[in-house]
């Protein structure tokens, strides 16, 4: 795909992942993957499973990417893991100006060492930069109830990530949190939008800002 293509999806299941070759260029030249809207599209790949490279793991892998939108239209883009996602099921890893809109990622079923549902930056190692990307109006659910099988965090805002928005979305059940801000590298998310979400976690804590100190984050509406 180049700037400015777009990609319907139709129904079915598929061993790949959302994971485009190269960016989109701008607001207005983006690369667009939509869901046809004839029945689910099933992503079964989490590609790589290291833990030391965050940029293609996941089912919708934006990582290192720019100017992407992703759009299941009604949740028809689901993700359940394949095999053990040890980072994520989809992440923003060093990524900029991407959009995630209506997708269903499921962790549920989710197999150990399974680290979280989403992630918007890495949490060890070199602390990238993932900037002005949107989650929104899209269903998150990780698993609970075992200790040996488990989502850490379903959905984790990590190191230096900052201008970003979460909003619209469900984000449920966790081992740890359901939705965690903070980090344990030298920088801590900033000027993050958390907004008209439901948030619940029996488990665990539902939403937590932690650690180092994450600033001027704005969280409001949220249930």
């Amino acid at each position: 795909l180049n700037p400015g293509d777009a990609v319907l999806i139709g129904a079915g299941i598929y061993s790949a992942q959302i994971r485009p070759a190269r960016s989109g260029a701008s607001q207005t030249s983006r690369v667009t993957y939509k869901a046809l809207g004839d029945g689910q599209v099933i992503l079964t790949s989490v590609g790589n499973t290291s833990k030391g490279s965050a940029d293609d793991v996941g089912a919708i892998a934006l990582g290192g990417r720019s100017y992407v939108t992703v759009d299941g239209v009604n949740q028809y883009i689901r993700a359940i893991p394949g095999g053990v996602a040890y980072i994520a099921l989809g992440n923003f890893n060093n990524a900029q100006y991407n959009v995630i809109n209506s997708v269903y990622l499921d962790g549920s079923t989710q197999t150990a060492k399974g680290g979280n549902v989403f992630l918007f930056n890495y949490l060890y190692g070199t602390d990238t930069e993932s900037k002005h990307n949107v989650l929104s109006n899209s269903y998150l659910v990780g698993r609970i109830g075992s200790k040996t099988q488990y989502t850490e965090d379903t959905l984790l805002i990590a190191a230096s990530a900052h201008h970003s928005l979460i909003d619209g979305n469900t984000i449920l059940n966790a081992r740890h949190v359901a939705l965690n801000v903070g980090s344990f590298t030298a920088s801590v998310p900033h000027h993050n939008l958390i907004r008209n979400n439901t948030i619940s976690n029996s488990e665990h804590t539902a939403l937590q800002l932690y650690n180092k100190g994450p600033f001027l984050n704005v969280v409001e509406g949220n249930y």
